[in-house]
């Protein structure tokens, strides 16, 4: 039987399931529905997860007893939920002990951590170690590097962060994302106005962790800029605020009219159409979905070198690449240069034409083939 006939049982295994608030989620649940239009039979193997009664994917999900904030244990108890299965291929995203692809959408958990405390402010990076054991997080990754069979990597940062680990050979697939359909001229004004962007330029913000995606940074950078050019600016943040730092930051500098923490924003896909730059100085993303979306939607993107998604930016063509996130000047003078309008153009204009290079089903064609190579050399008479 041709090897592309197979029909295979396939596992996807995610720590936290919550589709709805995008990220490494939302990709998980996109690629599930991709897989059994494909004719493949998949369950998403998970700790605990948010569905909504429409959703035909198969779950299998620890009873609330075992849920645990404890990485390894997590580990444990998800590789057993797997093992009582009979699944042809084990695809984990960076929550098992062992899997046939490991495909870490966090990327390496060392190298996360490591430029994630230099996000934080110094007085609070002990607290944030201690806070969220990551030291279990490193030895569960170390483990996984010697249990699973092939390593898919999302972007040649990731790639090269797992070689400086000792893993030599990897797979290297980028993200995607579902195209997005343009949205009407009317709408976009009209999200505008709710906004109250006027006649300034919307700069869009959108993280989850405010420290690692550099928010602060975004602050800094607009308090920096003289008042004339800061007015010409409106700075539209999005994401679950935990910390009160920065909305204080905001009230102390009187950036009130200038910077809105606008919460969570359940279609975040739309505001990437009606912003006119999208700021990511993040300091770690293995491949940011975010970033992708805005340059599919012809924004001007600026992002960081740390984003393994600005391997499909040329510098200065697509969009703009940072290389120093933390340096409040460098973000500073690159927003000043956006406020050329026929440079933000250009921009735009490029990445939306690149746009189709970033849709998901090419991504999801190669990481099938992944699995039908592995299920042949397992059963090549199947």
């Amino acid at each position: 039987m041709p090897a592309d006939t197979f029909q295979l049982r396939i596992a996807l295994a995610i720590g936290i399931y919550q589709p709805a608030r995008g990220g490494a989620a939302e990709w998980l649940r996109d690629y599930a529905r991709w897989l059994q239009n494909q004719g493949h039979t998949v369950c998403i193997v998970c700790e605990q997860a948010e569905t909504t009664g429409s959703d035909t994917i198969a779950l299998l999900t620890l009873p609330k007893s075992q849920h645990t904030k404890n990485s390894c244990k997590r580990a444990v108890a998800l590789q057993r939920l797997v093992a009582g299965q009979a699944f042809d291929i084990v695809h984990d995203s960076g929550c098992l002990l062992q899997s046939d692809v490991f495909h870490p959408l966090m990327g390496s958990l060392i190298h996360n951590w490591y430029r994630q405390l230099r996000a934080y402010p110094l007085a609070l990076r002990l607290r944030r170690f201690w806070h969220v054991r990551l030291w279990r997080d490193v030895r569960l990754q170390w483990q996984q590097q010697r249990h699973h069979s092939m390593l898919v990597a999302c972007s040649r940062r990731v790639a090269a962060d797992f070689r400086q680990l000792g893993w030599k050979n990897s797979v290297i697939i980028p993200n995607g994302i579902p195209l997005p359909p343009v949205a009407s001229a009317e709408s976009i004004l009209a999200l505008r106005r709710e906004l109250d962007v006027g006649n300034r330029l919307l700069v869009l913000v959108t993280a989850t962790n405010f420290y690692l995606k550099g928010v602060m940074k975004v602050l800094q950078a607009m308090a920096h800029l003289d008042e004339a050019a800061r007015k010409k600016f409106r700075v539209v943040i999005t994401g679950q605020i935990l910390d009160a730092v920065f909305q204080n930051y905001i009230n102390q500098h009187q950036l009130q009219d200038v910077c809105r923490l606008a919460g969570w924003v359940e279609d975040i896909d739309f505001y990437y159409q009606a912003a006119d730059i999208f700021l990511h100085p993040t300091y770690h993303d293995a491949g940011s979905l975010s970033t992708l979306k805005a340059l599919a939607a012809g924004t001007a993107v600026v992002t960081s070198r740390f984003d393994g998604s600005a391997e499909w930016i040329t510098n200065g063509v697509h969009g703009l690449i940072l290389e120093r996130p933390e340096n409040t000047s460098e973000l500073a003078a690159t927003l000043g240069r956006l406020l050329d309008a026929p440079r933000r153009k250009k921009l735009g204009e490029a990445a939306r034409q690149a746009s189709p290079l970033f849709a998901q089903e090419r991504q999801f064609k190669k990481l099938e083939e992944i699995y039908f190579r592995l299920r042949s050399r397992r059963a090549p008479d199947a």
